[in-house]
């Protein structure tokens, strides 16, 4: 198809056949539907025999779009794949990123339990004594570790970060609350608990401020 003779007929030698423009080119969606076949090499040698039979200089301008559809679906082609392994990059981060914090709340829960089996099985409100002495039984410091406190932290710098009400020593809650926010907050979390402490320093200072002027 796309080829005829003087007489109608094409006996199959496309010397004797005359090349049909209007059959590959004759629309938009004709021209791209035969660029995209001789990209693939599906017409490539029909067509541009034939061209070069009939139209020899219309073979640059069928190489030239040739060449820009090979270029439009090898980008199209790189963008797919880029996307997918970044969507699948994304997705494996994340997957990672929730077990870490599975294994660390994991590690949270034993950290009060063996604090309680420290102490005989009670809880302990935790001041700076105490929790020195709980840091140097190695497996709680690992635990504490493992959980995310920096090594260099010293115990009164650990019941600053986990003593919410300022009373000097940590509870059973506060231990499990607070370190639940560190270890599950990420970056943004991070950022929402420092504005929180701050806003509640100024929160003290306004209320004191009031105290001062009653007075």
């Amino acid at each position: 198809s796309g080829y005829y003779s003087r007489d109608g007929t094409c006996d199959g030698d496309l010397r004797s056949c005359r090349f049909d423009p209007e059959f590959h080119f004759g629309t938009l969606a004709d021209a791209a539907a035969t660029c995209f076949n001789v990209a693939v090499t599906k017409e490539a040698p029909r067509v541009t025999r034939a061209l070069l039979f009939d139209r020899p200089e219309a073979v640059l301008i069928v190489v030239a779009l040739t060449f820009f559809v090979v270029l439009q679906l090898k980008f199209v082609i790189t963008g797919m794949v880029v996307e997918f392994v970044s969507v699948t990059t994304k997705v494996m981060q994340q997957e990672i990123l929730d077990r870490e914090v599975f294994l660390r709340i994991r590690q949270l829960t034993l950290v009060e339990h063996k604090i309680r089996e420290f102490f005989d099985g009670q809880w302990v409100p935790l001041g700076n004594e105490k929790l020195s002495v709980v840091m140097q039984n190695p497996e709680l410091a690992s635990l504490f570790h493992d959980i995310g406190i920096p090594k260099s932290f010293r115990p009164w710098e650990i019941v600053a970060l986990l003593d919410d009400d300022g009373n000097g020593v940590i509870t059973s809650n506060e231990l499990v609350l607070n370190l639940f926010n560190i270890v599950d907050s990420g970056e943004f979390g991070g950022r929402c608990l420092l504005m929180a402490n701050v806003n509640r320093i100024k929160q003290v200072e306004h209320r004191v401020e009031v105290l001062a002027e009653a007075v």
